[in-house]
């Protein structure tokens, strides 16, 4: 607030320096006097900006002569705030009345319009609590003008940049009340002459007085800084989205296999008949590959998993047919043809290749990775969980939730621990499996297997890194050996020859029986081995690093309209065509493939600002607005793009999600929807596809 008075009284300043163009002659170059070239509306504009600099300090005398001198001290406070006040609540009867859509629901336009005055109120309250700094402020500023103008001449062009100003500004409550301090000054002469003077009108008088006392710290705290919200989630909301989190991955898990050549099919529909659809996109081929990334980060599957099902994938996307770098619209997971028409989408190159590189920065992490995720029994909780919602009381599946607990409980900071653990983890799930072997066609025997994989998953993964974990009977001398304990990094497994064995080898020893030194090279042997494995391991992922970027490398000169800045839709390959409509709001979800293709330099950066922001206030805060009003053209550019708080894209994200949790309710629905499947069928018995919005924050009729 501070900061901000500041500004306005270098303003102030300068309206009153340029006061006299206001007249109808001005001095001129050669100072002699020259008519004024200014239109009406210009000197109106200079009139009116010296008249309102002059209202907060002609409030505040009308009140101090109102309470002092004249008569019916309360009929000149209740003008003082009627003119501060009245505006605002004028301009609520004409929206209420004059101002409502025909296709807006009476509720929604009434909350809007609450909403929107109450706010007003708040700051005509805030307005009259400042009212005496702020006289003195503008005061300040007139008369400093003045000595410059007609008696100094200097310091005519004073100014500080703002930047600046804030930065030096101290900003606590003592600081702020020095600054401030005309306001309470003011008020405790006149409390202490109304006290002693007229009683009566103290009773009038003293709301204003404390208010104005008090201004300086009701500034202070309307001055901090906005703490960052910290979502706090409940154990049960945690545990929660956590099953949603596993249960999404079995999707990927189940149904991205070597059946349909490691892509994903676009859907699954169980009812009214079990049908997988064997056709693919970009996106879902992008999201995919980042589904892998993210199970590995969660702990549902191993690094090794992860690379593995990641090169499978990029090794069927690379066979496949393309336009310039970018994939077709659709392709049919089995023949790996192009579905017709053979079409480029603009949104789907955009997130395939965003996803790709998204991927890149993940696989280039993985000598950082652990050689056993520091998440993996928080992942096997989330499975189990899972089988044990769909299955009575199991002693077995008790047992393993209970140990899988006091694992996740305890820091583990050894190898041993962890091998010790993780191979009691894969017996009882082979039990578990063994339990449901009756119905292999049930739902729990699917998540029992998959809770097995898990678990040999991870061991397999464990020893592929740490071999001599098998070894058995270490020899009592050797129970201090370094280099080898603690849990390794794979980068770290990488160089254990060269960090590990110098320290190993000083070990060997005329004083060591055979077995000690038999036991010495078998342990070097899978030192090694480890070695070799890790490194291995390294540059695979580095090499489907690269692919990720050269996948992603596309040609963008054909959708690119250079005469708009813009992007097209698509692109139809059969016709030769690129199409008509174009992209053209920053909400939509191509937002994610201008991003790219401008940090790429394949596009100016004219392109982000060419995208349009039509705001509406449809929450009581602006949202910009989309297409079809879904989450899917909001968030879906979220999953990998940054976000910074306090921007209209921000704010946009959070009161889209509040737009849409209060349609739900309205509605009593779901909220968050999207393009989706929705209940009608076609011929086949195949659920209709269509997008899902919410009005107000649409564009498109009908929603």
């Amino acid at each position: 607030y501070i900061a901000d008075m500041k500004r306005r009284h270098r303003w102030i300043r300068g309206d009153w320096q340029i006061a006299t163009w206001i007249l109808p002659f001005v001095p001129g170059g050669n100072k002699k006097l020259q008519r004024n070239s200014l239109s009406l509306l210009s000197k109106w504009k200079i009139f009116d900006n010296i008249r309102r600099s002059l209202v907060p300090l002609a409030m505040v005398v009308l009140l101090i002569f109102g309470w002092t001198i004249l008569q019916s001290s309360w009929l000149w406070s209740i003008i003082i705030i009627a003119i501060i006040i009245l505006p605002s609540l004028i301009n609520f009867s004409w929206e209420i009345v004059g101002r409502k859509p025909p296709e807006a629901q009476l509720r929604q336009h009434l909350f809007v319009s609450i909403r929107s005055v109450a706010s007003q109120f708040v700051q005509n309250i805030f307005i009259l609590i400042c009212l005496p700094y702020e006289g003195y402020i503008n005061c300040d500023a007139i008369i400093r003008t003045n000595w410059r103008m007609i008696l100094s001449h200097k310091k005519l062009l004073e100014w500080n940049h703002s930047l600046a100003r804030s930065n030096n500004t101290d900003q606590s409550l003592l600081a702020t009340y020095l600054s401030m301090w005309f306001a309470p000054f003011i008020s405790t002469i006149i409390l202490f002459y109304l006290f002693t003077h007229s009683a009566i009108t103290l009773i009038v008088a003293l709301p204003f007085l404390i208010a104005w006392i008090l201004s300086p710290a009701i500034a202070w705290l309307l001055s901090r800084p906005l703490e960052k919200p910290v979502a706090k989630l409940s154990a049960e909301q945690n545990i929660f989205l956590r099953k949603i989190a596993r249960k999404t991955w079995a999707f990927f898990e189940n149904f991205v296999s070597l059946e349909e050549n490691w892509l994903p099919p676009d859907n699954y529909q169980e009812h009214p008949v079990a049908r997988i659809a064997h056709r693919t996109s970009p996106t879902n081929m992008g999201l995919a590959l980042l589904a892998n990334l993210t199970a590995c980060d969660f702990g549902y599957i191993t690094t090794g998993q992860m690379i593995e099902r990641t090169a499978d994938t990029i090794s069927t996307m690379k066979v496949l047919e393309r336009y310039r770098g970018h994939f077709y619209n659709w392709y049919d997971t089995h023949s790996l043809k192009p579905l017709p028409p053979k079409y480029i989408s603009t949104v789907d190159s955009g997130n395939v290749a965003g996803h790709l590189l998204t991927l890149r920065q993940g696989l280039i992490a993985v000598p950082d990775q652990r050689i056993i995720n520091p998440k993996l029994f928080y992942a096997l909780s989330d499975t189990v969980r899972i089988l044990a919602d769909k299955t009575e009381s199991n002693k077995l599946i008790k047992q393993f939730s209970d140990d899988v607990e006091s694992a996740c409980s305890q820091q583990l900071i050894t190898l041993e621990t962890v091998h010790l653990y993780v191979g009691r983890f894969v017996s009882y799930s082979a039990d578990i499996v063994e339990n449901f072997k009756d119905e292999p066609q049930s739902e729990r025997y699917w998540w029992a297997h998959a809770l097995s994989r898990q678990c040999r998953y991870a061991n397999d993964d464990l020893v592929f890194f740490a071999p001599w974990l098998l070894l058995n009977n270490t020899p009592p001398k050797f129970s201090g050996l370094p280099g080898i304990f603690g849990i390794p990094t794979i980068g770290d497994i990488a160089l254990i020859e060269t960090n590990a064995l110098p320290a190993i080898k000083q070990y060997y020893s005329d004083d060591n029986s055979k077995e000690e030194n038999a036991w010495l090279d078998a342990l070097i042997a899978h030192i090694l081995m480890a070695g070799k494995r890790a490194s291995r391991r390294i540059e695979i992922s580095h090499r489907l690093a690269e692919e990720c970027a050269e996948l992603s490398n596309m040609d963008y000169d054909f959708l690119f309209d250079k005469s708009q800045n813009l992007m097209a839709i698509g692109y139809n390959i059969d016709e030769h065509r690129r199409d008509n409509s174009y992209y053209d709001l920053l909400a939509s979800e191509v937002r994610l493939g201008i991003f790219v293709a401008i940090a790429q330099g394949k596009i100016p950066q004219e392109s982000w600002f060419a995208l349009g922001r039509q705001l509406t206030n449809a929450t009581g805060t602006p949202i910009l607005l989309s297409w079809s009003g879904s989450m899917f053209e909001y968030l879906m550019p979220l999953l990998v793009m940054p976000t910074y708080r306090n921007t209209l894209l921000d704010q946009t994200y959070k009161s889209t999600v509040q737009k849409q949790i209060e349609y739900g309710k309205q509605r009593d629905m779901a909220w968050g929807v999207s393009e989706s499947g929705y209940n009608m069928f076609d011929s086949y018995l195949n659920y209709q596809y269509r997008a899902f919005g919410v009005p107000g924050i649409g564009l498109k009729r009908g929603l």
